[in-house]
């Protein structure tokens, strides 16, 4: 009697584990499912900014800064959505490979290469143990009259050679032009005038990083987001090894080499949402 009894709880015991099993992979199964439906509709936002402020006299709306308190929130809200934050490295890894992208992710990127980089958005950025891209003119970098508003070498410098406890360098770097003007042809200038023109300011930021800091730039930020989608710029481009070329407000065709229309751009402005930005990456705009 005790043998049948002890049989039947062994018969209970294994149905009970094999329900067990089937209960987690239909809910794992689920689950990926949900994640495959995000998947589809997610995307990778460019989430943009250029000068953080402790404080501006200017408080019209659609502003090219950021309050640092604003900021700070910013970061919170990031970090607490659950949406990755990458840099272009990670994404033309993965493109290179011929990968997915899977989930929905964020890049932090800073144009034009202010002190507030250095002076309040390296330090929260390390705090917080994100990843940013921060695009730089070295012609500013280069000249002490500038430094007053824009890093020099030394600040980039120390912010590209940070690495974490894991030896990981957060952030990149990339060229935002050399002299931070406009790539769209002048009026009255010659067709090779302009050609001359962009390889200068192409080659020349690339040249001059590549001197101060080590690094062979790959990412190109265009200023203004001139000159976007046209032919000489994009040969140009090729030209000297450049895997993006950014625009301004532009989504398709960031990337020369792959087609990327999951990528989103999204400007940030004094009274910008960034909640926006979150739906933005998980689909929900």
């Amino acid at each position: 009697m005790k043998k049948i009894l002890l049989f039947f709880l062994c018969i209970i015991f294994m149905v009970t584990i094999i329900l067990i099993t089937l209960s987690n992979n239909i809910t794992r199964n689920n689950k990926e499912t949900l994640d495959s439906k995000n998947l589809n509709s997610t995307s990778v936002v460019l989430l943009t900014y250029h000068e953080i402020r402790t404080e501006s006299l200017d408080r019209g709306d659609w502003q090219f800064y950021r309050l640092l308190d604003d900021f700070e929130k910013d970061l919170k809200l990031i970090k607490s959505s659950g949406v990755k934050v990458i840099n272009y490295r990670d994404l033309i890894d993965v493109l290179e490979r011929g990968d997915e992208i899977f989930g929905p992710h964020i890049i932090i990127q800073f144009d034009d290469g202010y002190n507030s980089d250095y002076d309040y958005v390296f330090p929260l950025l390390v705090e917080n143990q994100m990843k940013a891209t921060f695009f730089i003119t070295p012609g500013r970098a280069s000249n002490p009259n500038f430094h007053n508003r824009f890093m020099s070498w030394e600040k980039i410098r120390t912010i590209k050679e940070y690495e974490n406890d894991e030896g990981i360098k957060l952030f990149e770097i990339g060229a935002h032009g050399q002299t931070h003007t406009s790539l769209d042809r002048k009026e009255n200038e010659s067709h090779e005038e302009w050609l001359n023109r962009l390889r200068y300011e192409f080659y020349q930021p690339k040249k001059a990083i590549k001197e101060n800091l080590g690094i062979d730039v790959n990412i190109f930020a265009l200023p203004f987001g001139s000159g976007f989608g046209l032919n000489e710029v994009i040969t140009i481009a090729k030209e000297y090894d450049y895997e993006l070329v950014r625009g301004w407000k532009t989504d398709d065709n960031n990337f020369i080499n792959y087609e990327t229309n999951f990528v989103r751009f999204f400007p940030v402005y004094n009274n910008s949402n960034i909640q926006d930005a979150i739906d933005l990456a998980l689909g929900r705009n």
